[in-house]
Order: C-alpha cells, then sequence, then structure tokens
C-alpha cells in the first residue's frame, strides 16, 4: 500500500537542507506501523509527504512515492485533491487548529462529502459516523467545536478521516494533548476502526506506550533518516541502533519513583479551597448564557517546603485551576490558601505585594504561548529589571543551571527546539528565586528524550537550591519519577493525597487505580 524508494524533502529557500534524506519505507495492505523519533527528526513531514503534500515551504527533492497504486507527487493537483480522503486521510495533531470555531460540526463533514460531489442528507450521514466513533452524532452535529472536550474534538476529526472509507489512515501524535483515560479511549477505538475497516494504518507518536498500543511495525527516525525498523517486539526488546536505545531508555515508567524523605514543615496550607469558574455559553450567532462550573470543591491539602508535590487528574479535574489560584490568576470562591504563616493567596495576583509575586512562579503548558517571539532570551530573562541591573555573566550562570550555554542569550524562541523554549521558560522563572515553582504539564508536548532532559533539569534544580516544586501532569509515570508525594483530584475534588510508593502500591480510590493499571500497561 505504501512504497518510498529514496524518499527526500528538502527546503524550498535551502534546497540543500532535506528534512527527510532518502526514505525507504515499505507497508502493506491493513498492516499497522507506528513511527517515534525526537521532534524535528521528520516524523510530521513523512506523514504529510504520503499525501503527496510535504507542506508548506516544502518540496519533494528526489525518490519515488506510492501509495494504494497512486503517485500522489506526479499527478495534476485536482485529481490528487479528488484521493485525499479516499486513498489516504490523515489526521493532523493540533485538534484545536484543525476544526473551523465559528463553523459546527455538521459543516466540516459538509466539506468532505462535497469531494464526492454527493452532499445528501449531511446532518444524517454525519451524525452515523459520530455514532461509529463513540459520540452521540445527532446531538453533535448542531454543536462547535468549542463546546467539545479534547476528548470529542479527537474522536470528530478521527470521523471525518473515515468519512470517505480510506485505504490508508495516517495519525499524527493522536493523543499528545489528551489524559491517559482519554488516551486509552482514543486507542481503543482507533483499534476497533482498524478491526472494522482493515485500513492500513500509519501514527506518529513522541509516546512509545502509544506505539506499543497501535502497531505491530515500527519505524525508527532520526535526522531525517530512517535509522532503525522492524517487528515491534524486536526493536523494543532487541534495539539495534544506539539512537533506538536512548529512546526506549528516555520513556519514563512506574518503576522510576522518587523516594526522598518529605517530612518537612508546610510551605502551602490549601484549606477547604473551592474555585467556581464562569464562561460564556454559546455557539456563533447564539445569545450568550453565562454558565458557572465548580473548577475545585471543597479541597485540602498541603504543600510542604522543599518538596516536589505531584498532581494527577484527568482534563477538567482541577490540576490548572489549582495552580493558577496559587499564583493569583484565578478568584477563590470560598476556603483558604495561605503561604507559610502569614501570605493570603486567595488575593488576586493585581493586589499582592511585589515580594509575594516574587515567591511564587509559574511556567505554562506551552512555551510558544509564554516567550514573545520578538524578544531575545535576554530580554525575556531580564524582564522586569533595569538595564543597568542585567549582566550577562549572571544570566550565562542561569542559563547553565537549566543545561543551556551562553551563546543562547541573543537567539530568539523561534530559533529554538521545543526543550531548548521549555528550558528558557524555567529560566526565566528561576530568575526571581522563587519559593515555589509551578509547572503546568510542562513535558506534555516534548518526545521522550526531551523529556527526560527537562525533567533530569528540573531535578537537579530542586537538588541544588531546594526549591518547592508543585508538578501539574496527566502522565502518572511522569510524576511518579519526579514527586515524593502525590494529589490526585477528579471532577474538582480531592480523592487522594499521598507518598508515591502508598499511591501505586496501594490506591484507595478507584480512579487512581485504574490510572496506575492504564500506566502498567504501556
Amino acid at each position: 500500500m505504501i512504497d518510498l524508494q529514496g524518499f527526500s524533502v528538502a527546503v524550498d529557500a535551502d534546497p540543500a537542507r532535506l528534512i527527510l534524506d532518502h526514505v525507504d519505507l515499505q507497508v502493506g495492505r491493513g498492516a499497522r506501523v507506528g513511527i517515534v523519533g525526537e521532534s524535528g527528526c521528520g516524523k510530521s513531514t513523512l506523514l504529510r509527504g504520503l499525501t503527496g503534500l510535504p507542506g508548506a515551504g516544502l518540496h519533494v527533492a528526489d525518490g519515488a512515492l506510492s501509495v494504494a497504486g497512486y503517485d500522489l507527487v506526479g499527478m495534476p493537483a485536482a485529481e490528487r485533491r479528488a484521493l485525499l480522503g479516499k486513498v489516504v486521510a490523515m489526521v493532523p495533531q493540533g485538534v484545536a487548529l484543525s476544526l473551523t470555531p465559528h463553523r459546527d460540526i455538521a459543516s466540516h463533514f459538509a466539506d468532505v462529502f462535497q469531494l464526492d460531489d454527493a452532499r445528501g442528507d449531511v446532518p444524517g450521514r454525519a451524525a452515523s459516523l459520530l455514532d461509529e466513533v463513540g459520540l452521540r452524532g445527532a446531538a453533535m452535529v448542531g454543536r462547535f467545536p468549542h463546546e467539545l472536550s479534547g476528548g470529542e474534538q479527537q474522536r470528530v476529526l478521527i470521523a471525518l478521516g473515515l468519512a470517505r472509507d480510506p485505504d490508508v489512515l495516517l495519525l499524527d501524535e493522536p493523543t499528545s494533548a489528551l489524559d491517559v483515560g482519554v488516551a486509552h479511549d482514543i486507542l481503543g477505538l482507533i483499534e476497533d476502526e482498524h478491526r472494522a475497516r482493515g485500513f492500513t494504518l500509519v501514527c506518529v507518536s513522541h509516546d512509545l506506550g502509544v506505539i506499543r498500543r497501535v502497531a505491530e511495525h515500527v519505524v525508527v527516525m532520526n535526522a531525517g533518516r530512517v535509522v532503525e525498523q522492524g517487528p515491534l517486539e524486536r526493536v523494543t526488546a532487541h534495539p539495534t541502533n544506539p539512537f533506538t536505545v536512548r529512546l526506549l531508555e528516555a520513556a519514563p515508567t512506574l518503576g522510576a519513583i522518587s523516594t526522598a524523605p518529605s517530612n518537612r514543615s508546610p510551605l502551602v496550607r490549601v484549606d477547604r479551597l473551592t474555585v467556581v469558574r464562569s464562561s460564556a455559553s454559546s455557539g456563533a450567532f447564539r445569545s450568550q448564557t453565562q454558565r458557572t462550573t465548580t473548577a475545585l470543591d471543597d479541597v485540602t491539602f498541603e504543600v510542604r517546603k522543599g518538596e516536589i508535590l505531584g498532581v494527577i487528574g484527568e482534563s477538567g479535574s482541577g490540576k490548572s485551576t489549582f495552580l493558577k489560584s496559587l499564583c493569583g490568576l484565578l478568584e477563590v470562591s470560598s476556603g483558604s490558601l495561605t503561604l507559610g504563616d502569614e501570605v493570603d493567596l486567595s488575593v488576586r495576583v493585581r493586589r499582592r505585594p511585589g515580594s509575594v509575586l516574587q515567591r511564587i512562579q509559574m511556567v505554562f503548558q506551552n512555551p510558544d504561548d509564554s516567550l514573545n517571539p520578538a524578544h531575545t532570551v535576554r530580554r525575556v530573562l531580564s524582564a522586569g529589571r533595569p538595564r543597568s541591573e542585567v549582566d550577562d555573566d549572571q544570566l550565562a550562570e542561569l542559563l547553565r543551571t537549566v543545561g543551556l550555554q551562553r551563546s543562547m542569550l541573543d537567539r530568539r524562541s523561534p530559533q529554538l527546539s521545543g526543550g531548548e523554549k521549555q528550558r528558557v521558560a524555567i529560566a526565566r522563572a528561576l530568575a526571581q528565586r522563587p519559593e515555589l515553582l509551578l509547572l503546568d504539564e510542562v513535558t506534555s508536548a516534548l518526545d521522550v528524550t526531551v523529556q527526560a532532559e527537562v525533567l533530569d533539569t528540573l531535578r537537579a534544580i530542586h537538588r541544588d537550591l531546594g526549591t518547592t516544586m508543585v508538578f501539574v501532569s496527566h502522565d502518572i509515570a511522569v510524576v511518579a519519577s519526579m514527586a515524593e508525594r502525590i494529589v490526585v483530584l477528579r471532577n474538582g475534588r480531592l480523592v487522594e493525597v499521598g507518598e508515591v510508593a502508598d499511591v501505586l502500591d496501594r490506591p484507595n480510590d478507584h480512579y487512581t487505580s485504574m490510572l496506575v493499571e492504564l500506566a502498567r500497561r504501556r
């Protein structure tokens, strides 16, 4: 079904720069193939290349491509368009960027059905496909993307990919932004659809657990080349390439558990904390109504001085709400948040004195949203300080703390890799010498090797500086490798808190048991 011979993709502005470097790949009908590798290795470019469209600013420089017997690169654009979704369909990575926010779900399906010149009963056909992927189709077709959860959006994209019954289905990071329970359900859906329809599946993921679940054959990429491929069990059990060995060693497992002592005095006391959030609920051109949601409900626990506290839970459990309440970005509805013995953290950020703002710093999930692309790293790290007080030697030492070189000072965020951006964001927080560092899903978008490097950086900071950290993640294996204690949230309520080993080996709540069981299967 797929035959790549010496397939190369180059940059338009610099034809000598190859994103894919003479890739050979053959995939049989109905096979399930997983592609793994670091960010920037060419995984997503390879997927796009299989549609005959490698991406903006790129072109096919060499080699041959055949998908289901078609040369999608060499054929006219109109012919290729007629085959997209039918011969080969792609489910892209960013669900939020793949659905048009001002159009309802039915209109997205109308675009796909139009390729067959047979719109017919669009809502009915769309509802049938949505039912197939586990959604209530009749209720879903009139809704808008922002009214759906992340898991629901992902199911809609899969249904759109299946709408023309493709021979080959391409999945780009299908679970990267989903919590472990929702990801488990999505992978089960993919398995069910493959059994029912028999399409050839190619799945790209930085998560080896995903590849183990959906693939039978694995392709390992590094720097635009295939460095190893073969049956999944053979490659994962007996890798022959050093890069594959490094990837496998970097993957987090529940076997790596932090055992540092946590018998310390409280730094933050959380007492019956309740946060009610308001939002406007509407579709396009509808009247807006105000809706309230209890994001945190009567939560009580403490953050101990000098510890790393892990907070886990599914999307909507209240993890990020807790962090935003700590740093004053959300208003506390009732209960109390106290720093030390004297500082009331229920006060919003605008009313907090500078000394309190400096004591608590937050690193957000996506550095692209929190680093100004026009600013150099030097300016990012010296923000809020008079120019006369900015010393390059001090900034270089700060970069060294997070494992970066002095030469980074003159770079801007678009010139940095994902891992480098996240380290700069951590360095910016450390520039204030905080007493409490809040980390919101800081590794969720990183491949396993970069994730391991960022986690090592955080461990070194904790070891050398003794900074108290609250580490939020949906990945319990990552949390277990970092934290001394774990807080488990679900639907805004505290369901469990305790030492890592106790929570993993003797969970008190059935939801915690489910998270641990899913993590052990990976």
